[in-house]
Order: structure tokens, then sequence, then C-alpha cells
């Protein structure tokens, strides 16, 4: 597993320690941690059963603290008695804020690696030259006519 090493604010309660995390690259990210990450916002629903807009900055704070369970492998921590978010994801809310900004900013790859919205939503042309159809929604189109047919 590819991971990096970064070094954090100096602790408060311990001067003079090096305090470090080591993280997942954000080449390693998977569907499970795109879930996760959904699963971390909750997104509250008005009496008619739409969205009512409400937004809170917990709501990102959550998806951060989210993603950082599941990519931080290891951290001096543990030494202080800290153990990993993994074990524990309220360690997070123990460690400095300083600390915590460091680790959201260095998360930032890993969220854009995971925003479906970043991500191509065509499927690119066969590189054969073959032509080949899709199924979207239940309807085969077919990558050289605009007509759609239901199967």
């Amino acid at each position: 597993m590819q991971t990096f090493r970064l070094t954090l604010p100096e602790h408060p309660d311990h001067p003079g320690a090096e305090q470090w995390a080591e993280l997942r690259a954000a080449s390693t990210m998977r569907a499970g941690d795109a879930k996760a990450l959904r699963k971390a916002i909750r997104l509250k629903t008005n009496s008619g059963g739409g969205w009512d807009k409400t937004f809170s900055m917990g709501d990102l704070d959550a998806k951060t603290d989210a993603l950082l369970v599941r990519v931080i492998v290891n951290w001096s921590y543990e030494q202080h008695g800290l153990p990993l978010p993994a074990a524990d994801p309220d360690s997070l809310d123990e460690i400095p804020i300083d600390a915590w900004e460091a680790l959201k900013a260095a998360v930032e790859p890993h969220q854009e690696a995971l925003d479906f919205r970043n991500r191509a939503t065509a499927t690119p042309p066969p590189s054969d030259g073959s032509s080949a159809s899709r199924t979207i929604s239940g309807a085969i189109e077919s990558p050289d006519t605009s007509q759609t047919t239901t199967s």
C-alpha cells in the first residue's frame, strides 16, 4: 500500500516530540472510501419529501473525519494514548486543532479522487475502432446513431 508521512504541528502537551501521521496515498482510494464519505453527510428532507437545503459546516467536518478514519494508517499520537482513528474515531476530537487542520489539508487530493462530479460520465469509445453498445437505465444506445431502443 502506498503511504506518505505528514509532519504535524507540535502537540502543546508534548513539546519537543515530533508529531506525524502516515496516510494512504490518494491513488489508493476505493469504492468503499467514497461510500463512507457519502454516508457521513446527512441530507435533511422537508415534510413534502424534498431536500430542505439545510447545510452545516459540521457536515464538512463529518466528511473530513470519515475520510481521515479511512486513510490514517499510523500516527505518533498512539504514544500519547490516542488510538488510531480507525479504532476510535473520537481520537480525532482530541488532537490539537492545528494538527487537524494539517490533516484536513493533506486529504484534499483524496476527496478530489472520490468526488463523483470530477469523474467523466461518458464511456470512452473503444480504442480498437470497433463499435460497442452500452446500457443506460435499461436502454441500449448504439454509438453510431442517436436512436435509443428499450430492451
